[in-house]
C-alpha cells in the first residue's frame, strides 16, 4: 500500500526534475513544454512497467486465475495506481491537459486497482492485462513526444507509428478478448470484472478509429461502409456489447467451455 504514495511522489518528482532539462524544450511555449514532460513520465512508467510485468510474468510460468497474487505483482499493480493518480491529478485536474477519453480511462484503471485489495487472487490476471493492453503506450508516447518536437515526419516517427497500430489493431480487439473471457469465466470479484469489460470496450473502439485512420492514409479519405459503421453509435454499442459480455456467456454457459487457456510445455500463455 506504501508503494501507491511512493511512486506518486517518484513521478512527480521525475516531472519537476524534467521541467529544467527535458531535451529540445526549451524553446517550446510553457504548455507545450508541460505536455512534453508529461509524455516524458509517461514514458518512463509505462517502460517500467512493461519490463517488471514481463519479468513477473516469465517467471512464473505465465498466467494463473486462481493463484494468490505475489508481491512483486503487488508492487506493480500499485506502482501504476501511484502514476494514474499523479497523471490524473497533476495533468488532469491541475494542468487540464489529459484528452477526456484518458481521463476515463485512469478512472476505470485507479477503481479496478482498488477493487484488486478486495481480490487476493487477481494478481496474475492483471500482469497479463498490462502485458497486452499497455504494450502500446510507448510507442503512443512517443509519438507525442516527436510531434511536440516537430519531428513527426522522420522515418524513426512512420516506423513508431506503423509499430503502434499493427501491436494495436491485433491485440486489443483479438487476443486481449481470450484474457477477458477467462477473466469474466473466473471467481475474480465483480468489479474487476465490469472493469475488464469496460477496458476491452475501450480498446475495441479505439482500434476502430486507428483502423479508420489507416484506411484514410492509405487508400482514400472519402467516407465509406468502414466509417458508416461509426455513424449508427446504438447499433455499434450493441455489436460490442454482445462480443464483450454475450460471446463470452454464450461461450461457457452454452457450451459449458472453462477456461479458454494456451498453454506449451506448462507455461499457459493466456
Amino acid at each position: 500500500m506504501i508503494i501507491i504514495p511512493i511512486a506518486f511522489i517518484f513521478y512527480f518528482a521525475l516531472y519537476l526534475l524534467l521541467s529544467g532539462i527535458s531535451p529540445g524544450s526549451k524553446h517550446l511555449v510553457i504548455q507545450k513544454r508541460r505536455k512534453l514532460n508529461g509524455f516524458f513520465v509517461a514514458l518512463t512508467h509505462s517502460s517500467l512497467c512493461l519490463l517488471l510485468s514481463f519479468f513477473s510474468y516469465v517467471s512464473l510460468s505465465g498466467v494463473s486465475y486462481t493463484r494468490e497474487t505475489t508481491d512483486i505483482e503487488r508492487l506493480i499493480i500499485n506502482n501504476t495506481l501511484g502514476y494514474l493518480i499523479y497523471d490524473l491529478v497533476i495533468t488532469g485536474f491541475l494542468f487540464r491537459e489529459l484528452e477526456q477519453r484518458m481521463v476515463l480511462h485512469h478512472i476505470c484503471g485507479i477503481v479496478g486497482g482498488i477493487a484488486l485489495f478486495f481480490d487476493k487472487n487477481a494478481g496474475s490476471a492483471v500482469i497479463l492485462a498490462i502485458l497486452l493492453t499497455e504494450n502500446t503506450s510507448p510507442f503512443y508516447q512517443m509519438k507525442h513526444v516527436l510531434k511536440i518536437l516537430g519531428k513527426s515526419e522522420t522515418k524513426f516517427a512512420k516506423v513508431n507509428d506503423a509499430v503502434f497500430a499493427l501491436l494495436f489493431v491485433t491485440i486489443r480487439p483479438w487476443i486481449s478478448w481470450f484474457l477477458a473471457y477467462n477473466m469474466l469465466a473466473s471467481e475474480l470479484n465483480f468489479i474487476v470484472k465490469i472493469n475488464t469489460i469496460l477496458m476491452y470496450s475501450v480498446g475495441v473502439a479505439w482500434s476502430y478509429s486507428i483502423i479508420c485512420m489507416i484506411k484514410n492514409r492509405l487508400w482514400s479519405k472519402e467516407k465509406g461502409m468502414l466509417e458508416k459503421i461509426g455513424e449508427y453509435k446504438f447499433l455499434s454499442g450493441c455489436v460490442l456489447a454482445f462480443i464483450a459480455i454475450g460471446l463470452p456467456y454464450i461461450v461457457r454457459e452454452h457450451y459449458q467451455a472453462g477456461f479458454l487457456h494456451i498453454r506449451y510445455r506448462g507455461f499457459t500463455f493466456i
